[in-house]
Order: structure tokens, then C-alpha cells, then sequence
């Protein structure tokens, strides 16, 4: 979808300026200039990466530095892990999940400290799916791990959820490298989104956002490289920042969750 030659765009309470598709600049330089650097460095560590001959791990070393920005970075009422999520019901947790943001606040974490998280459904914000490459295939895998984490049961909550806010998870489907169009980015935002929670990031060319008036998504092309603009990662950012506070998890009953789920 294509939007005006020229616009003034708010994203909630965050501005920035589109002309042609590409991002002119966000109001706050600051901002701007520090994520501009966290992005730089996530681009060397991809280079660094590269030089891993073997594929899980190399893949593994670049899931690492995102999630170690979103450690650094996030609020503290956010953990971040690396690993499965557990279902209200049934014995078989969700395929392998990249990066897990939770509820750090409330929620019980199996195996914190270990390779392998276990993290209750009832406890997830965001899934992120970390991919070298943006291709055809990540889009299409990206999307069958969406679809099986929808259909884990959830655990009922005792309250009734805040008026307008979402229940969760939040999904990105984040890249380095783009090897597909930013056409099919937004199209399998659409094909995969329920009421606009989930998001395509490509860290080398831009990502897709929702915004207010549209009932598509719109890709914005936010880094070039040659030219020295870096500010993907800001957008990001602001992106899962806002979607993170849209979400109300509810208070599952710790008695249901553990017994009477089995």
C-alpha cells in the first residue's frame, strides 16, 4: 500500500516525517542518534557472525545480540528469554521460540538461568522470530509458528481485561537481510495479524508499521546504508514499545495454572 508523496505521520505520540516511503527523520535526535548506533552495532556483529562456519550457531550468535539489546534496553517489568512456551492445557509446548518478552514482574519463569526457558502463556507479551535472512521461507515459517501459538489454550484470567487493551502475544518476525520485497513483508503481516499484533522488521532496509488510519500495513524504509541512515531499530523500538503497554495479560489463578490445567 502507498501512502502520500509527503506526510506528517503520528504513531501514537511519536512523529516523524514519510516522503515516498522512506523515513525523513523522528522529532527526537537524541533518540534518533543513540539507537542509530545500537543499530550500527548490531550490523557488525552480523559481519562478525559471518564468519561462524557452522549454521546454528551463527544463527544463534545473531539471535543473541538482539536479545541482548532487548535485555539492556526494555523496562524492567520485562524479561526477555529464549525458548518454549508453556500451554494451559495439554503436554506439548510451543515450537522453539527465539525471544520470549514476559511479565518479570508476576510470572514464574522454568529454567531462568538455563539455555532453555519455559515461559507460562499466560506470562508473554511479545514472541520474537529472529531470521538471518528475510525470504520466502522465513515468511512462510514465521507464519506456522504464529498460528500454533494461537491455538495454545490460555489459562482464564479472574478479572476482566482492561477496556481496550490486547490480550496478547505481540509477533515480530525480525531480519538482518532482506531477500524477499517489502510487498510480501506487509502482505504477511496482514495474512498473519490479528487486529494488527504482528510486525515485520528487516534490519538493512526498514519495517512494517500499523497505523491509526490505515487498515493495512504500510513499510517504511527507515536504513540506508550507503547514505548512513540507521533508525530501523528506533522504529522497532517505539513499535514494540507501544504494543507492549497495549497489552493486558489479566491475573490467571496460580491454583487453576498448576492443577487443574493437567
Amino acid at each position: 500500500m502507498s501512502i502520500c508523496i509527503r506526510k506528517t505521520v503520528r504513531l501514537e505520540n511519536i512523529i516523524f516525517l514519510i516522503h515516498k516511503n522512506r523515513l525523513i527523520y523522528f522529532n527526537n535526535m537524541i533518540y534518533t542518534n543513540t539507537f542509530a548506533q545500537y543499530e550500527k552495532l548490531l550490523h557488525q556483529k552480523y559481519e562478525v557472525s559471518s564468519t561462524i562456519r557452522h549454521k546454528g550457531e551463527r544463527g544463534r550468535q545473531r539471535e543473541n545480540g538482539l536479545l541482548s539489546f532487548l535485555s539492556e534496553n526494555l523496562p524492567s517489568a520485562y524479561g526477555v528469554a529464549s525458548g518454549e512456551i508453556i500451554p494451559y492445557k495439554g503436554k506439548i509446548p510451543s515450537p522453539q521460540c527465539d525471544i520470549i518478552i514476559y511479565d518479570r514482574l508476576r510470572m514464574p519463569v522454568l529454567g531462568r538461568n538455563d539455555i532453555v526457558q519455559q515461559v507460562p502463556l499466560e506470562a508473554v507479551y511479545a514472541v520474537i522470530e529472529c531470521k538471518s535472512l528475510v525470504d520466502t521461507k522465513a515468511l512462510r515459517e514465521t507464519k506456522v509458528k504464529i498460528d500454533a501459538i494461537r491455538l495454545l489454550p490460555r489459562c482464564p484470567s479472574i478479572r476482566p481485561l482492561k477496556k481496550d487493551m490486547d490480550s496478547g502475544p505481540f509477533f515480530v518476525l525480525f531480519g538482518y537481510r532482506m531477500k524477499s520485497s517489502f510487498n510480501k513483508c506487509t502482505q504477511f503481516m496482514k495474512q498473519s495479524a490479528v487486529d494488527k499484533d504482528v510486525q515485520a522488521v528487516v534490519l538493512n532496509n526498514g519495517c512494517g508499521i500499523w497505523l491509526e488510519d490505515y487498515t493495512e500495513p504500510v513499510w517504511i524504509k527507515a536504513t540506508e546504508l550507503k547514505s548512513g541512515q540507521h533508525e530501523t531499530l528506533l522504529l522497532f523500538f517505539i513499535s514494540l514499545l507501544q504494543a507492549l503497554v497495549s497489552i493486558d495479560l489479566g491475573e490467571p489463578s496460580f491454583l487453576e495454572l498448576f492443577y487443574s490445567g493437567q
